[in-house]
């Protein structure tokens, strides 16, 4: 029997591009290799670093000047794969296919992978799968159609230590073996700043408590933004705290997890951590502190992706503190357990596959052509006049 063959398109808005969902769609493939022929398509400004050495992804820029320019090259490629499907990761892959798919007429799926909800305006796919169930909701809301929306947050795969790095971090910032290192790996950007400084506030903590005064704090990231660095800067000063943006140790860095004690993270990073058994905590809004990952934050947590969304209320000083007295190994047991259960990519193959088998291409109707117009104006529509699309629908 053949293969289904997917294409899977993704778009680089940003000259240093390289979301979590960059290594989503890697760990998607990686575990769909044996059921599936498949293509990646990086589309946009660069050929992002994180696809750069996959055998199986092809680049073809696409800016806003030239994307009508571009359409006739982008349906050849499309024509010459000829895929069963079209999996776009992100609104700008979705902006893009949909111009090609008038012609092309494929299906398309359409994946949420995290970030705010947004506003009224989702565009059309023939199926969207979620990170979150606060994505799908908002999508239910506008969409009315459940047959098409689902909730599928498992996207890591168990971490891959990459020792030589490791290694290579310990001796260039010269972090011994004997310190508890705390690690949060985030783009240094606006939209991440409210995490980073939650680390920073955990190590505070940890240090102003006389808990331990043996912790460091790692912060690993592409530096997206030179003044959310500086503004990190000024709030560490007196810590012991160590801001790491070379492209060595930032491309793939979920493979130096394995050192830290503690984890501060986001989406793909709370599940990546967890597959190593370690510490958990992610970002609260509205608080100083992280909340821990455990049994009584779980469902909230889940149900907004891990992210600085999660309404709750303040993280106290004491439930952290208290946190970190409980046995270490009981509750490194615990990430496993949630890793396995609720994370494991491997779990949802056949949801993949079912989703890409049962998937219709709907075609034009009057509403999806006034839809799809509105999505070019949207993607075409410079900085200067309107806020940024993809700031709205940034995903993580």
């Amino acid at each position: 029997m053949e293969k289904l063959k997917i294409l899977y398109v993704i778009n680089s808005s940003h000259k240093k591009a390289g979301g979590g969902h960059f290594y989503s769609l890697q760990t998607l493939t990686d575990s769909l290799k044996p059921f599936v022929d498949f293509k990646i398509l990086n589309v946009g400004l660069v050929h992002a670093d994180a696809l750069k050495n996959n055998v199986s992804s092809d680049f073809i820029k696409i800016t806003k000047l030239n994307f009508l320019f571009q359409i006739p090259k982008l349906s050849r490629y499309v024509r010459e794969y000829h895929p069963d499907v079209i999996h776009c990761f992100d609104t700008g892959s979705v902006s893009i296919m949909r111009t090609v798919n008038i012609f092309i007429k494929k299906p398309l799926v359409f994946s949420k992978c995290g970030g705010i909800n947004g506003g009224r305006f989702i565009q059309d796919a023939d199926a969207y799968i979620n990170f979150s169930e606060e994505n799908s909701d908002h999508f239910r809301k506008y969409k009315r159609n459940d047959n098409t929306i689902y909730t599928l947050p498992n996207r890591a795969n168990l971490i891959k230590s990459d020792l030589k790095r490791i290694n290579e971090l310990r001796i260039q910032y010269a972090i011994s073996n004997d310190e508890k290192l705390i690690i949060r790996i985030s783009r240094f950007h606006e939209l991440h700043e409210r995490s980073i400084m939650q680390a920073l506030a955990l190590l505070k903590l940890i240090i102003d408590s006389n808990f331990s005064k043996n912790y460091k704090l790692l912060l690993i990231g592409m530096p997206q933004s030179p003044d959310v660095i500086e503004r990190v800067k000024k709030a560490a000063e007196g810590y012991p705290v160590q801001i790491i943006t070379e492209q060595k140790f930032t491309n793939r860095a979920s493979e130096l997890l394995d050192m830290a004690d503690i984890i501060v993270g986001t989406g793909r990073g709370v599940m990546e951590a967890a597959s190593l058994n370690k510490i958990l905590f992610a970002p609260v809004q509205n608080s100083v502190y992280p909340a821990p990952v455990n049994e009584e934050n779980l469902t909230s947590m889940m149900y907004y992706n891990f992210s600085e969304r999660n309404k709750r209320e303040q993280v106290t000083s004491t439930e952290i503190l208290n946190h970190l007295e409980k046995d270490e190994e009981i509750i490194k047991l615990y990430s496993g357990r949630i890793f396995s259960k609720y994370f494991d990519i491997d779990a949802v193959v056949n949801d993949y596959l079912k989703i890409y088998k049962t998937t219709t291409h709907q075609g034009l109707n009057i509403n999806s052509l006034a839809n799809y117009l509105n999505d070019v104006i949207r993607f075409l529509k410079p900085r200067f006049i309107s806020k940024n699309f993809y700031s709205k629908n940034i995903n993580r």
